[in-house]
């Protein structure tokens, strides 16, 4: 009972403050009390970025703020000045979600490969190599994968030719595709996968696609997205 009523007592003190060799010390530390910021907003699209900055929210002002890329999948809009007590304020939080992502490197059945090739990859006519994957990967049969060199890439595979005819091909190296990774507003980048296969008796071979551009998708990512904000928003400071 002593001791914390001491401790009570020394609570009700005023800190003591003294300076050694130039330098300020307390024996106690001190809490700033600061003045209430109000709550960012959150979206999930550039394009409520945009419209969140146009509609000024919380009196949010272009000449003083910035848009920061800080990846492929994450954009926030601070205050360029901290505040007395060295805080910045982020009006707007821009994340996307996850929609789920192709499992790159991984040996997959004919069927799981064909349905995520069809939801997790921008398809169209000026896509031919996501065409050329579906049709080789859709025409397999169960005989087996050959190696046609020592590289440990190209392969040789037999795929059909129509009811009875089947004809060897030899699978492309590399594929460039555009899987979704990043916001939907802006062009998907392009990437270089290894499209390999792997033989199995009596099935059809199991089917996979290697990541073969070190990542280098998403600084060419984060690019864009600058971009798009930049033209959207011209009065905006965007970094990158």
């Amino acid at each position: 009972m002593i001791r914390e009523a001491i401790q009570e007592i020394e609570k009700l003190a005023k800190p003591t403050v003294q300076e050694f060799g130039g330098l300020t010390y307390t024996n106690r530390p001190f809490i700033p009390v600061k003045d209430p910021m109000p709550d960012g907003e959150n979206v999930t699209t550039l394009s409520g970025l945009v419209e969140l900055v146009r509609a000024k929210l919380n009196g949010l002002d272009v000449a003083r703020a910035y848009a920061l890329v800080e990846s492929p999948t994450r954009v926030t809009v601070s205050m360029l000045l901290c505040n007395v007590w060295g805080d910045r304020q982020t009006h707007i939080t821009c994340e996307l979600p996850s929609y789920g992502a192709f499992p790159f490197g991984r040996y997959m059945e004919q069927e799981e490969f064909m349905i995520g090739l069809q939801a997790f990859f921008v398809r169209g006519e000026e896509e031919a190599d996501s065409s050329y994957v579906v049709e080789i990967a859709g025409k397999l049969t169960a005989s087996d994968v050959k190696q046609s060199n020592d590289d440990g890439i190209s392969q040789n595979v037999v795929i059909k030719k129509g009811p009875v005819l089947q004809a060897d091909v030899v699978v492309k190296k590399l594929v460039k595709l555009r899987p979704y990774r990043t916001f939907r507003e802006i062009v998907q980048p392009a990437s270089e996968f290894v499209f390999r296969m792997r033989s199995r008796q009596n099935e059809v071979p199991a089917l996979a696609l290697h990541v073969a551009d070190a990542e280098m998708w998403q600084p060419e990512a984060m690019r864009t997205i600058k971009a798009f904000i930049e033209k959207e928003l011209p009065d905006l400071t965007v970094v990158a």
